[in-house]
């Protein structure tokens, strides 16, 4: 396993791993990856991602993605 950096080609597995963060627990009622981003309380987790307070580290198994870590600090 590797971890490094994040890039703006990792933002596809960075929202689905945004969605899994929320969704973890199979007893809850999980709306489309879609509906979910519609929704103005979640897509603001993620918007115009890659500013400056933006930071992620993907974990990474013979190049298929297993894991992410993110921050967001207002600027």
């Amino acid at each position: 396993m590797q971890i490094r950096l994040g890039n703006d080609q990792d933002l596809v597995f960075i929202k689905e791993m945004l969605f899994e963060a929320f969704f973890w627990n199979p007893q809850m009622s999980r709306p489309e990856i879609d509906e979910f981003f519609n929704n103005k309380e979640f897509s603001k987790l993620i918007s115009n991602w890659g500013r400056s307070g933006d930071r992620v580290v993907i974990a990474e198994n013979e190049q298929n993605l297993i894991g992410a870590a993110w921050f967001r600090f207002e600027c």
